[in-house]
Order: structure tokens, then C-alpha cells, then sequence
């Protein structure tokens, strides 16, 4: 995941578990989105067998981005709540993809699968 960080201000680190975040400083949507793209396919690359029933028998990571940047989200809290919907709705769309956060009052359901774009 460091790999795939830029700048000297983005940060990734361990939420918990099998979860991770990455902070990436007065980002818009657009890059975080091709951060997150980038982390997918590096993990991807990596070709790690994975014991569970997988997407393909590899392991695999699915991303959920929220910015501050363009959502508008002033409370950490809010942002971190985002990303995690985000993120289990990239699950449930079939994994290894990334699922961008809605802005307050939205509603999707799609998944933003750049894998298949």
C-alpha cells in the first residue's frame, strides 16, 4: 500500500484487523479513486494464494473511498463511517473493487469497479 503513496503527507496505516486506511491530504475524488485503483492492482500483481473461497483463488482487496475534499464531510467520524459503506458495498458487489462514498442525502448502490473499465 506505501508503494502506492506519493506524497510525503499520505498516510497509510492499520485500522484493525483486515482493515486499513489511507490519508491522503487535500485530495479530490479523481485521485483518491486512482490511489485506491493503484493499491487494487498492486495487490492484485502480488498473485497471493488465498486458502478461503476468493474471487479467484488470490487475494484481493476492496476499497471504499470518501474525500472531504468533494463530499464536504467536516467530521472525521463522518468520513471514516463513509468509507467504511463504501467498503462493504464494494464487498458485496463481488470484491476486488472500489466503491466511491455518497455525498450526504445520496443513495447508490454501484460500485465503481475500475477492474473492468
Amino acid at each position: 500500500m506505501a508503494d502506492a503513496l506519493n506524497r510525503p503527507g499520505d498516510i497509510a496505516a492499520r485500522i484493525g484487523g483486515e482493515e486499513f486506511a489511507v490519508l491522503l491530504p487535500d485530495t479530490p475524488l479523481k485521485g483518491a479513486m486512482g490511489v485506491a485503483e493503484s493499491i487494487r492492482k498492486r495487490v492484485l500483481a502480488l498473485n497471493l494464494p488465498h486458502e478461503a473461497p476468493a474471487v479467484d483463488g488470490r487475494v484481493t482487496v476492496s476499497l471504499g473511498v470518501a474525500t472531504s475534499h468533494d463530499l464536504g464531510i467536516v467530521s472525521t467520524r463522518d468520513l471514516l463511517c463513509r468509507s467504511d459503506r463504501a467498503l462493504y458495498r464494494a464487498k458485496r458487489a463481488g470484491r476486488n473493487q472500489l466503491a466511491v462514498a455518497e455525498a450526504p442525502g445520496e443513495e447508490s448502490s454501484v460500485p465503481h469497479d475500475m477492474s473492468r473499465a
